[in-house]
């Protein structure tokens, strides 16, 4: 029962003392077997434990205390033992976690008419094989707004340089991530940005070495390298855990969002942010799909 497991963790705690509890069914409890001297009556005993196990062979646990125990010893456990059962049994254990829900989406990236040529994500200089460069759908970032800063673990990430090329071009982090520029192509790199949210020139490193970057502030944070201008990243920091980028074929899920009216965006560095106001029920689903114009015609 849920209301004898506190009392039967610390009934546990002193069966480990080495002078303390035996099982209900062992022939220590027997009377003629009882304490003397300094050691504490069975009945004090009785009435300190059974009561919240029961007696005999078919209680559940805490029987009798060895000889050498002294009685105020005893007395201190078992009132200790008596008022966290009473508390168990009595006073219901108010649970402070915010019901929850989930968001299921969809994102899909759309062709736009424009006379004017959509800047690209990845430059024709780009060394990478044909077909190595990741999808355009993973350069959106879906997340929540108007959440209040929340704490998120300290989490460490990759940002790999190659075939002048930042992978990902477009990476979400919580604030207080730290992220490893790493240099995989057989020349110099550099890392620098003038972002308002974090500005920093981590310098220039060949092949195979690292430089890594703390962000603790909010926003938007464009990287660029200096001996190659054709190398762009952007690094979106948030203030909160809810945030995703879609997979191949679009879908999303942000778990463990809190219930209520929730405003959900989409981003993508062509296009700006789209947003729509969605209800998140308790214990529930919510679903979305948006539609970015994202792609050239």
């Amino acid at each position: 029962m849920p209301s004898k497991t506190v009392p039967r963790l610390i009934a546990e705690k002193i069966a480990h003392s080495d002078n303390f509890v035996k099982r209900a069914n062992s022939t220590l409890f027997a009377a003629e077997h009882c304490p003397t001297g300094r050691g504490t009556p069975c009945s004090l005993i009785r009435r300190a434990f059974e009561p919240m196990y029961g007696t005999g062979a078919g209680s559940t646990t805490v029987a009798e205390v060895c000889r050498t125990t002294p009685p105020t010893a005893v007395r201190a456990y078992a009132r200790l033992l008596a008022l966290v059962a009473v508390l168990a049994c009595v006073v219901p254990v108010a649970s402070n976690a915010p019901a929850t829900g989930r968001i299921v989406g969809r994102v899909r990236l759309v062709a736009v008419n424009t006379s004017r040529p959509l800047a690209i994500a990845y430059s024709s200089r780009a060394l990478l094989p044909q077909g190595q460069a990741p999808r355009e759908i993973r350069n959106v970032v879906i997340y929540l707004q108007g959440m209040p800063p929340t704490p998120v673990p300290p989490t460490r990430y990759e940002l790999r340089q190659e075939g002048e090329v930042f992978l990902p071009h477009v990476l979400p982090v919580a604030r207080g991530a730290s992220i490893d520029f790493t240099n995989g192509d057989p020349f110099y790199h550099n890392v620098f940005s003038l972002s308002r949210a974090g500005t920093f020139d981590l310098g220039r490193f060949p092949r195979g070495q690292s430089r890594d970057r703390q962000f603790t502030a909010p926003g938007l944070v464009k990287v660029f390298c200096h001996l190659h201008s054709d190398m762009s990243a952007v690094i979106m920091v948030l203030d909160h855990p809810w945030f995703t980028t879609p997979q191949d074929d679009g879908g999303f899920v942000l778990e463990n969002v809190p219930a209520g009216k929730r405003t959900i965006a989409a981003w993508h560095e062509r296009v700006g942010e789209a947003k729509v106001g969605i209800t998140v029920p308790a214990d529930g689903e919510a679903t979305v799909e948006f539609v970015l114009p994202a792609v050239e015609s």
